[in-house]
């Protein structure tokens, strides 16, 4: 299903949006994982003026790596958007003096009198994944010395003993305590 909208279509009572997008059409934009699951927008497009404003709801799976052990986890996302469109004559200029306001950040901008909801959405789909995702709480991650996943038993390089170079006065103090 297309993303992009006439804004001759869009009236000034709410225009109500209900479609099924390709994870291929979001997977082409390069980023860390995929999604897994087609993505499913529900929402309301209003016109004001030249304005044009988007609130729905985004739900879809996105698939990535621990960040410990790097196993593949799949998360749910479900995420609400709001987006204003705004007319390209009214940004600003490359190079300008212009002042943003705080408003100004999330205004997206359209020409042709056509919006294209693809990037807002792509955009809260990244925000609402995880910084940190683990495949569970007590994720031992890999050995720093072998790469062995200790999810699944002790590795055999023996590295629980070595201490890092750049700590070992530290153990050496703990010695001295003791």
């Amino acid at each position: 299903m297309n993303l992009i909208f006439e804004i001759e279509e869009i009236s000034e009572n709410e225009m109500p949006i209900d479609v099924k997008v390709s994870a291929d059409h979001f997977n082409s934009y390069s980023f860390e994982g995929s999604l897994t699951q087609d993505v499913n927008v529900k929402g309301t497009l209003k016109k004001w003026e030249q304005d044009v404003f988007f609130l729905g709801k985004i739900s879809t799976k996105w698939t990535g790596g621990c960040s410990r052990c790097l196993n593949p986890i799949d998360i749910p996302i479900e995420t609400e958007i709001l987006s204003k469109f705004a007319p390209q004559v009214d940004a600003p200029q490359a190079g300008s003096d212009t002042e943003l306001q705080e408003s100004d950040i999330d205004v997206e901008f359209y020409t042709e009198n056509k919006i294209d909801l693809s990037q807002p959405i792509y955009d809260q789909i990244m925000l609402s994944v995880p910084l940190i995702n683990l495949c569970g709480e007590n994720c031992q991650g890999l050995c720093s010395q072998c790469g062995a996943n200790l999810n699944k038993g002790q590795c055999a390089c023996g590295c629980e003993d070595s201490v890092d170079p750049r700590l070992a006065i530290l153990k050496t103090l703990k010695n001295k305590i003791e």
